[in-house]
């Protein structure tokens, strides 16, 4: 019982258009995010908005809140929102409190070579030392990286298949 407003324009000429009996249609894609965002914990709130940007195509914005909601799930996970420790340390030490033997675990080990890159890219954003293109495929890596890193800290998964088989069930 909503109502969205929605403006456009038509291309064409007169003969495109029957004049007694036309209308113009068009399709649509909506993305929503529920009003309660704001009782989400904040990493929540930071991928879901994260996400909205990446569809309205600011990619270096939503890079670097995706960027930031990682930061923010690691010091939420550990209670230590204040901790001066590097983050990629403290992300290691949250999921050995969880998993023990990282050497172990087929997710951490086979995607943890690309936090150094992501960090890079944002510190160059953050910082704005240097020019720093960020394109659609760079900020849906991050944003698929990080919700990797979450949902298998959260569903408390080693492998890529009890991923899967737990987002599936």
């Amino acid at each position: 019982n909503q109502c969205i407003y929605y403006d456009g324009s038509f291309q064409g000429d007169t003969s495109d258009i029957d004049p007694l009996d036309w209308g113009v249609y068009t399709t649509i894609k909506v993305t929503s995010v529920p009003d309660e965002i704001d009782f989400l914990p904040f990493y929540k709130s930071l991928i879901a908005e994260s996400y909205l940007l990446l569809v309205e195509k600011k990619y270096k914005l939503s890079y670097f809140l995706t960027y930031s909601a990682l930061e923010s799930f690691i010091n939420y996970q550990l209670g230590e929102p204040d901790e001066q420790e590097r983050l990629k340390d403290k992300l290691k030490e949250l999921f050995n409190y969880k998993f023990n033997d990282l050497s172990r675990h087929q997710i951490y080990t086979s995607i943890i070579d690309l936090y150094d890159t992501y960090t890079r890219n944002r510190n160059t954003i953050a910082h704005g030392r240097n020019q720093i293109e960020i394109t659609e495929t760079k900020a849906k890596e991050l944003l698929l990286f990080v919700l990797i890193l979450i949902s298998t800290y959260e569903l408390n998964v080693q492998s890529f298949e009890e991923l899967i088989n737990k987002l599936t069930e």
